[in-house]
């Protein structure tokens, strides 16, 4: 595939209009090994077959959707228009509504923090073009993934898929779109 090759369908939402066989590659070699770590080392015992499937396919997406939404191809795609990166970003909103399907002893962790990260990628999308927007986002998933961790609940799972939730949509999504031209910094004078 050339990367200056318009495509269509399904793939084009997960990857952009312009993605390449590498971008597929790596996206899809990052979620498996993901999941191939997390699934027999992290899966709780008690979760029955389906929603075994239900944790295999939410791995997949969030940890292949970081790479994902790190390439060219996707950050161009979602760069414009602005109301399509808010749909993105709402449409996960699905992520902790599933969790609770998986971890039903744990509501007020998973809506807490799934509250506290889609607030947290619509704020930084909202700063996207700032020079602000990835020290935002770096200082919010510190602070986040530090709390998922000090206040996760016995559920091993349960704070991996939060982090990379968090990274997903705060870091790799929210401050993508079209590269900005960096504004010159003048050093500080020290008259």
């Amino acid at each position: 595939m050339k990367p200056d090759t318009k495509r269509t369908g399904l793939l084009r939402f997960l990857h952009g209009e312009t993605y390449t066989w590498k971008d597929i590659a790596i996206t899809y070699a990052t979620a498996m090994v993901v999941t191939g770590i997390a699934i027999p080392t992290l899966s709780p015992d008690h979760l029955a077959p389906w929603q075994t499937v239900l944790l295999t396919c939410l791995l997949l997406d969030v940890s292949g959707g970081i790479v994902s939404n790190a390439t060219t191809s996707t950050r161009h795609f979602y760069a414009r228009p602005a109301g399509r990166r808010i749909l993105f970003l709402l449409l996960h909103a699905a992520h902790p509504l599933l969790m609770l399907l998986l971890f039903p002893d744990c509501p007020t962790f998973i809506i807490l923090t799934g509250t506290a990260i889609l607030a947290a990628s619509l704020l930084v999308n909202a700063i996207r073009a700032s020079r602000y927007a990835l020290p935002a986002a770096s200082a919010i998933l510190a602070i986040l993934i530090t709390t998922l961790l000090a206040y996760a609940p016995d559920e091993p799972s349960l704070p991996l898929l939060m982090a990379l939730l968090s990274v997903k949509l705060i870091l790799c999504f929210s401050t993508g779109g079209l590269p900005q031209k960096t504004q010159s910094h003048e050093p500080i004078s020290r008259t």
